[in-house]
């Protein structure tokens, strides 16, 4: 199955007419999120946040090892709140889920989810700073195999750390639901730290 994620993620870059523009990186105690990151100004006007992800944690649930590998893919489209003077950003985009639980029965996560962000710039001359809430949530109609529902929501602080890099901290919960557990089963519940680094 992670070979089957790795192949899938090679063919969305491939299909994606864009250069890579940066690499992300985040870690907390039990999982780990790197994405890469494309510059979009040929697909959209203005340009959108374009990324493809690889996110695996190693925890339990319910007294269970409940290991997950999970490619993403995401496209987010954002732009300034009018009479905001610039100062709250909104966007809204889809992402996709595709991966497996290392669990008893091998689970898999496969999803797509539409969601939003949105961000306020904290007015500052020297180093810009933003308080961040992006959500996404694929309900049962876009949630396929395993998985019956999914949704991932992350608050944040990021600030800028030097003309081409973004240190960050915040709380991401991911959470999916499938037929096996009874319940929701966290895939991460936790404190990141991380950084952006723009090429």
């Amino acid at each position: 199955m992670i070979k089957r994620v790795i192949a899938v993620l090679g063919l969305m870059s491939m299909g994606i007419n864009v250069q890579a523009a940066g690499v992300d990186a985040s870690l907390s105690d039990e999982s780990a999120y790197f994405n890469f990151l494309f510059d979009s100004s040929r697909v959209v006007q203005g340009g959108a946040d374009i990324s493809l992800g690889f996110f695996y944690n190693d925890r339990e649930v319910r007294g269970q090892e409940f290991d997950a590998y999970m490619g993403t893919g995401e496209f987010l489209v954002t732009g300034n709140m009018k009479g905001s003077q610039k100062r709250i950003t909104v966007g809204a985009g889809a992402k996709a889920y595709l991966g497996t639980v290392d669990d008893v029965s091998d689970t898999d996560i496969s999803a797509a989810a539409v969601g939003g962000k949105i961000a306020y710039i904290i007015p500052n001359e020297t180093t810009p700073m933003s308080i961040y809430l992006k959500g996404f949530i694929a309900p049962g109609i876009t949630s396929f195999g395993d998985t019956d529902s999914m949704h991932e929501w992350t608050l944040g602080f990021d600030a800028e750390l030097a003309p081409s890099a973004r240190g960050y901290i915040g709380y991401r919960e991911i959470e999916t639901e499938f037929e096996q557990y009874a319940g929701e089963a966290e895939l991460d519940d936790n404190l990141h730290v991380g950084i952006a680094i723009s090429f």
